[in-house]
């Protein structure tokens, strides 16, 4: 099976990075003979940091992208508000 994981991993909060350690593990534990993919893209995907602390080395090339059987989303970044604009953030509440 090919799992895919996408979530906040392109910088270094320590918070995203605990997120994505606890779901990367357990997906290495769960699917052991399957491929287990973080989402690569310049600016949303897995950042240096997450890559060098997850001790990450896998590419996903586009066919992997077309053709995972899962995609798990990971908790964190994305769902805090956006502290610079008050409206914004009162909205999403």
């Amino acid at each position: 099976m090919k799992i895919m994981l996408h979530g906040a991993t392109m910088g270094s909060n320590f918070g995203d990075y605990l997120f994505a350690d606890i779901f990367y593990n357990e997906v290495l534990e769960c699917n052991r003979e399957g491929r287990n993919l973080f989402f690569e893209c310049p600016r949303f995907g897995i950042g240096k940091f997450f890559k060098r602390e997850l001790r990450y080395q896998n590419k996903q090339s586009f066919k992997d992208l077309l053709t995972a059987d899962l995609l798990i989303y990971i908790s964190g970044g994305y769902f805090g508000e956006q502290k610079n604009l008050f409206l914004r953030a009162y909205l999403d509440f």
